[in-house]
């Protein structure tokens, strides 16, 4: 098993697969993983929902810039 899972996906993710989306995020932690995760709207949201306590890669702290290219950064680096 890992110790550690990130998530990401469509920020445009219909609203019908948060169940989905938030029932393999809670599974990830029952199995003892961590969970990572970004912080746009859709997957990422339903994840973060599911998932209170998880570790947020949130591209608005400035971290990875404040251009485009800084969600692609922020994905990258939960890898």
């Amino acid at each position: 098993m890992f110790r550690s899972v990130g998530f990401c996906g469509s920020r445009s993710l219909p609203a019908r697969f948060a169940g989905l989306v938030g029932g393999v995020s809670r599974a990830v932690v029952a199995g003892g993983a961590s969970v990572s995760v970004g912080c746009a709207a859709g997957a990422d949201s339903f994840v973060r929902s599911a998932v209170p306590g998880c570790q947020v890669f949130a591209v608005k702290s400035g971290k990875w810039g404040r251009c485009r290219s800084a969600y692609a950064q922020r994905s990258a680096a939960m890898v």
